[in-house]
């Protein structure tokens, strides 16, 4: 289980919370984003570690499978605070709703949420970081994403 995993609230109160305590952060972030073009690093590591990436990803892979009334509102606090910033969460959440549909082992490797084959992936599935990339890169030993 990845640190994400392991520090994800708990219940669906408490992940709109967690979206709430970030509003300083993304507040701080705004002018970094729009210099650089992209969700800045400590941002979207931040996104990550709160469990607000995979809102959707169901338990059977390690994510908290909220309610979409739920992930609306947690969605909402972020867009509040940067409308960039909440549209790229519900873009990753909403990738997490898709990976559901996949076999469990291959959702499992792409959420990053279990170690299979003896590796962790990535638990942003490539989203906040690929922009800032040229050509491709090794997100594990048998996944290429490009960017």
């Amino acid at each position: 289980m990845t640190p994400s995993a392991r520090n994800q609230p708990d219940s669906a109160v408490d992940m709109v919370e967690a979206a709430r305590r970030l509003v300083p952060l993304i507040i701080a972030s705004r002018d970094e984003g729009e210099q650089i073009r992209r969700v800045p690093s400590r941002l979207a590591e931040a996104l990550a570690e709160a469990g607000l990436l995979q809102m959707f990803l169901p338990r059977s892979m390690g994510g908290p499978e909220l309610d979409p009334l739920t992930v609306f509102h947690a969605i909402e606090e972020i867009s509040k605070a940067d409308g960039s910033i909440g549209w790229a969460t519900m873009i990753a959440t909403d990738v997490s709703l898709a990976l559901g549909w996949l076999p469990a082992d291959i959702g499992c490797q792409l959420s990053g949420y279990r170690e299979l084959a003896g590796f962790q992936t990535d638990p942003h599935v490539g989203l906040f970081h690929a922009p800032a990339l040229v050509g491709s890169r090794p997100c594990s030993p048998s996944i290429s994403c490009l960017g």
